[in-house]
């Protein structure tokens, strides 16, 4: 403690020169009274319960108390030093002044000790309280782009579904994407809960960064709270369309002789119909189909699937010979077999499945069902999206859909309608890609096609 800060310290509390009794018992009453303010701050809170607001406090309160100590140690040495100038140092007096004196000196460097605590204590919350608020900061950030993430996701998926898309459908993408938001919410949350837990404990619920942090985390709750609400609406929605399924399945049960004729024969007819398309459509000559398409419609076909897929010049350059090669051999054209690329690209397929079978099936599925190419990858490869779970090939897809409509009273296109309607409900409640195509052409066989099957199936 400076000479001025002590000289500041004897005006406050009205110290005299010339009285040492007197001030030493000013001294005394401060020291007590700051004690006091010491105890009532910390009352009631345990070692490592102190916010840093209490710390700060108590850091205060013991600067005053160890100021008022020094001043205390200042007399008592002048005091001893007085005494020394006129009796022996041997002398009673002189000693008691002595052990005053160095009692009071002890008793200070035990409040610089505890001083040194309590700021060694303000500093380890502090850096605590940081290190949380920077973890929590992180962790919040994640979440964030996570939620960003996952909305452009959504936003492709609903982009990407074709008219086999149903409104079912739709809900259950709608479902799923609720559920992993509300999921990253509730993380949010809990990070919230933890840094106001901590600012609570380090800087005291009065605190102005605390308040914010309530209403950040109110405003989380808030919102987890919609999305959970949200969620519960689509998943009733999604219950009550299983059920009016459950029907389905029952009336399905009653006509189960049915069901199961359509569906051997549908899969009996399944291999024939690969063979004898496949071969049927390599046989006829495709050369007058291809001569009568502009080549500039083609490329333009062409441009329109780089601009789709950005594709690779080699990627391009393959799909170029493959849609050229369907235009030789098959009743085709090149430019009907690039469309039908880009419908299946579009719904999904890689190049490479492209490549490896996919434009072929469609081309089967486009002869077996008396289609366009292009109709027929696109009715071919959604089907594929819908059930995906079945683990089905393209020619999975396309015989299933080519018997299912040659072993009933039915069409490729009009099984489209009925899965657009039924397709998503169906799988949700486990019924495959090759029975719900049995169902629907038993319901065909019975009179019901078109829209009028859909509502059926439905109602």
């Amino acid at each position: 403690m400076s000479n001025e800060e002590i000289g500041r310290l004897n005006i406050d509390i009205g110290l005299t020169d010339g009285n040492f009794t007197r001030n030493v018992a000013k001294i005394n009453r401060e020291i007590k009274a700051t004690e006091a303010e010491i105890k009532s701050v910390t009352a009631g809170v345990g070692k490592f319960e102190k916010s840093l607001e209490t710390l700060s406090a108590e850091s205060q309160l013991t600067a005053k108390n160890l100021n008022l100590q020094q001043l205390k140690t200042q007399q008592l040495k002048r005091e001893y030093e007085r005494l020394l100038e006129t009796k022996k140092e041997d002398s009673k007096e002189v000693q008691n002044a002595f052990t005053r004196y160095k009692r009071n000196e002890a008793q200070m460097k035990r409040t610089e000790a505890t001083m040194r605590q309590v700021n060694k204590q303000i500093q380890e919350q502090g850096n605590s309280y940081n290190q949380l608020s920077r973890d929590a900061d992180k962790a919040l950030s994640g979440i964030q782009q996570d939620l960003r993430v996952l909305e452009s996701e959504y936003k492709l998926t609903a982009a990407g579904m074709t008219r086999m898309g149903s409104e079912s459908q739709h809900l259950h993408a709608q479902s799923q994407q609720m559920q992993k938001v509300f999921h990253l919410e509730s993380k949010a949350v809990a990070e919230l809960r933890r840094k106001l837990d901590e600012a609570k404990r380090v800087k005291g619920e009065d605190a102005r960064e605390t308040k914010e942090l309530q209403i950040q985390y109110n405003n989380a709750r808030a919102k987890a709270n919609e999305t959970r609400q949200t969620l519960d609406r689509l998943n009733n929605t999604i219950a009550d369309q299983s059920g009016r399924w459950g029907r389905l399945r029952q009336r399905m049960h009653d006509a189960s002789g049915g069901f199961d004729d359509v569906r051997n024969n549908a899969s009996g007819m399944a291999d024939g119909i690969s063979r004898g398309f496949g071969v049927a459509s390599l046989a006829i000559g495709g050369g007058l189909a291809y001569a009568s398409k502009k080549s500039m419609d083609f490329e333009s076909q062409l441009s329109s699937i780089q601009a789709l897929t950005g594709a690779s010049a080699d990627e391009m350059a393959r799909m170029r010979d493959l849609a050229q090669e369907m235009g030789a051999k098959t009743v085709f054209s090149s430019l009907e077999a690039a469309q039908a690329i880009e419908e299946l690209l579009k719904a999904g397929l890689t190049p490479a499945q492209v490549e490896a079978g996919g434009l072929q099936e469609a081309l089967n599925l486009a002869t077996a069902g008396g289609l366009d190419l292009a109709k027929a990858a696109e009715i071919m490869s959604t089907a594929l999206n819908a059930y995906k779970d079945d683990g089905m090939s393209a020619a999975d897809a396309s015989n299933i859909l080519a018997g299912s409509a040659n072993a009933s009273a039915t069409s490729v296109e009009e099984l489209q309608y009925g899965l657009a309607q039924v397709g998503a409900v169906a799988s949700g409640v486990g019924l495959s890609f090759r029975d719900t195509n049995a169902a629907l052409g038993v319901f065909a066989n019975n009179g019901l096609i078109y829209s009028p099957v859909t509502r059926k199936l439905v109602a």
